[in-house]
């Protein structure tokens, strides 16, 4: 990137945002979540597209043979609204909830649970708005 280009804001609505990723390093038993796509490539040690690439195919051999490697999917909301994201498990029979800095967050890692219990929710009552750019492949 550029000098000119660092630290300069991107204009609402460009660009998609980054894809939360789980690595799970098969030789030293340590799961590690990374931010994007592109920090587990600099951590690994490979080019971004590679990674992209092995979850495209979603398969289950480990990447270079030492990690496996998922998306992290979520749903964010104010921690006032618990009790409803714990709902979502029992009623969606996926996932878990995690909490940080006031935030309540429902992720399902399992590419089973997205394709036959998330994505037909979507299909049947669509978003709309903004949030409609995210799940544009439902």
């Amino acid at each position: 990137m550029s000098e000119a280009r660092k630290g300069r804001l991107r204009t609402e609505g460009s660009g998609g945002p980054s894809q939360k990723v789980e690595v799970f390093d098969l030789t030293t038993d340590i799961k590690t979540t990374y931010d994007s796509i592109s920090d587990a490539a600099r951590a690994l040690g490979v080019i971004k597209s590679g990674i992209s690439m092995y979850l495209n195919r979603n398969t289950d051999k480990p990447f270079k043979g030492r990690y496996i490697i998922k998306k992290i999917n979520n749903l964010t909301q104010h921690i006032r609204d618990e009790q409803l994201m714990k709902n979502l498990i029992v009623y969606l029979d996926c996932g878990n909830v995690s909490k940080n800095r006031g935030a309540i967050y429902f992720q399902v890692t399992n590419f089973s649970d997205l394709t036959n219990k998330i994505i037909p929710i979507f299909q049947k009552y669509p978003l709309r708005g903004k949030t409609f750019r995210l799940f544009w492949f439902c």
